[in-house]
Parts: structure tokens; sequence; C-alpha cells
């Protein structure tokens, strides 16, 4: 009788941090790298990794596939699925790794470009969230009972962000429309995860540089339907979406009329401080002003 597989103790990561993270909001980042060594998972740092494309996109869409390819292929290099931070990295990257393995073509020309290199896309890894990552291959049962500390009586609304959630199938989203696996990794932490209007409207944060109004109208009237739910925060999981709903929030309250005055935290500051984590090694102060607007509920 064959001898039944063993899981491994510890899963093992190529960390693609993307290039807003570490030089716009480091404590995401070292959140991210400190709630990932608590639970022993381990973070490998690649080697010279460059921009996901993203932003070329629309630009060069060859370009983009390629910048976002080469990054695919040091991860393969490494022989381990990549662990992402950035939502605009983690639907780019899981985009760029469908396409390239459905067409042949396409596939030949970027390897025909990543050549000089010694790199070739082989289609041969996964793209994966971090949240995703704590969600389904550490797993619910196991965040939970790691939890050291929890949140009592704290109210959180979790945004999602677009890119995280569509297209859908490359991402490995079951329901796009209404994901739970955020919801599931606050509320392991003792917090309420609160429902409410419009719950999957964007931040806007992508307008920014098109129409600022626009994108500040789009950021108020989000945060008008969390002020409505009487949340004591907002977690977020994505860059960009946080210096939306953070940086911008007091311009966007003063555009709409609006009286705004919302925390708004990583969701890896927020479980690293129910994993005991210290809160100066999580950066809370970076992301709220009055970190005591959160460390009062931990108990």
């Amino acid at each position: 009788m064959p001898a039944k597989e063993e899981k491994p103790t510890s899963l093992r990561y190529a960390f693609y941090t993307g290039c807003t993270t570490p030089y716009r909001l480091p404590g995401y980042e070292l959140s991210s790298r400190k709630v990932a060594e608590a639970l022993e998972i381990e973070l490998v740092d690649m080697k010279e990794p460059n921009c996901c494309g993203l932003p070329i996109e629309h630009v060069n869409w060859m370009a983009g596939m390629t910048l976002s390819a080469r990054n695919l292929s040091l991860a393969e290099e490494m022989g381990l699925d990549m662990a992402v931070i950035c939502n605009g990295c983690a639907g780019m990257l899981a985009r760029t790794s469908a396409k390239l393995k459905e067409d042949k073509s396409l596939r030949e020309r970027v390897n025909t470009i990543l050549k000089p290199e010694g790199l070739e896309f082989k289609g041969k890894i996964n793209v994966k969230h971090l949240a995703k990552i704590l969600a389904e291959d550490l797993g619910e049962e196991k965040l939970r009972n790691s939890i050291a500390k929890r949140f009592r009586g704290m109210k959180a609304a979790v945004h999602y962000g677009c890119h995280v959630l569509m297209p859908s199938k490359p991402l490995g989203v079951e329901d796009p429309d209404f994901p739970e696996f955020l919801d599931r990794i606050v509320e392991a932490t003792g917090a309420k995860s609160v429902g409410y209007a419009e719950k999957r409207l964007c931040c806007g944060g992508l307008l920014q540089s098109i129409n600022e109004e626009i994108s500040l109208r789009l950021t108020g009237e989000k945060l008008i339907n969390i002020k409505d739910a009487e949340v004591n925060a907002l977690v977020t999981m994505c860059p960009f979406c946080f210096v939306s709903y953070s940086r911008n929030q007091k311009t966007a309250a003063e555009l709409i009329g609006e009286n705004l005055d919302i925390p708004v935290v990583h969701y890896t500051q927020l479980l690293g401080l129910a994993l005991g984590i210290p809160p100066d090694e999580l950066e809370l102060g970076e992301s709220v002003p009055d970190p005591d607007a959160i460390l009062r509920f931990l108990h």
C-alpha cells in the first residue's frame, strides 16, 4: 500500500511586492512579512523583479505583457508560486499567466524577448494574493488557532478592490460579486465584518490621473456608505485603495461636503495585532494617525 502523502509543514512562495507598496506604504510590506513569519509562511524575495506591467498595458499592451511575463519567469526559476500583496499586480500577473498559457503564438513572442536574459515563461506556477493564501492555503482553522489576542466590540468594513476579484477565473475567485475571504480573515481576529451599501464599488483610485474630481467623488461616496454602517475602521487589501480611503479621505470629504473620520488599516496590520505582534513592528502609526482608535478594542 503506497505511503500517504504528507502535506508540507510550511508554505513557501516567491514574494512580489510590486512598486507602490515599498515606496509609498512600507508598513503594508512590513506587516505582510511579519504576519507570514508568525504563521510559518515563507516569503522568498525575488531577484531583481520589475513592474508588473499594469501601468504600461494601456499604452503598449505587448510591453505590459512582457514585463509581467518576466516576473512570472523569475518565480518559475525559483520553482515557487507567487505571493502578491498588491491587487493590481495580482490581477495583471494572473491575467498574463492565463493568456500566455492559452496562446502559443503570444507565448513564443514573449519568450523571444525574454531569451537574452535566459528566461522563459513555461506556465508552471500560480499567482496568489497573500489574503487568498491566508484564507485558503493556510486555512481558516489554522488562522483562528494562531490568534493570541482578540478584537472585542469592534465593527469593521472590508474593501476588496476590483483587480483581485475580476477576471474571476484566473484569480481563482468563485463569486466575485459576493466574496468572503477577506471578511473571514477579519472575523478570525474577533472583529465583526459589517455589510454596507455598494460594498463592491470601486475606490476611484485609478481615475486620479485622468479626472481627479470623479475619483474623489467615488472615494467619498464609498466612505459615506461605510460611515452610515457605523463601523470603527475600514480594512483594505490593496495599496491603491488604501491611499484613496486614507490619504485622500480629507480631500474627498471637503469636496462632497461631508465630515469623515474613518480609520483605515491594512488587513495585515489588523491580523498582526491579533497574532500578538507589537504595533510598532507593524508600522500601525503609519496607517492610523491615532492607533488607539484600533488598539482600544484589542484584548
